[in-house]
């Protein structure tokens, strides 16, 4: 994750618990996040634990993305052989 550093003289936040995200808005909408250091450090790991394995249920196979593919596109499952569709999927 990108990030940016500010000295705590530069901005006036309140200092921010473990556990509790404070929301900046500007103009009404949310504009930051302001994270305890140790909730910023927790989501770090997640992200470069994600990044190095992704999860296998958000791998797709190829007859998976040309399953959706047929269903998005429409009339395209006329031209597609369904059997082989199911075969694919099942094994």
């Amino acid at each position: 994750m990108v990030h940016r550093e500010f000295s705590a003289h530069d901005v006036r936040i309140p200092a921010p618990k473990r556990g509790t995200a404070a929301i900046v808005k500007r103009y009404g909408n949310p504009s930051a996040v302001i994270l305890h250091w140790e909730d910023f450090v927790s989501i770090e790991e997640i992200i470069d634990v994600y990044l190095a394995r992704p999860p296998y249920e958000t791998v797709a196979s190829d007859a998976a993305l040309e399953a959706h593919r047929v269903i998005e596109t429409p009339g395209a499952e006329r031209d597609y052989d369904r059997a082989a569709l199911e075969a694919a999927l099942s094994e």
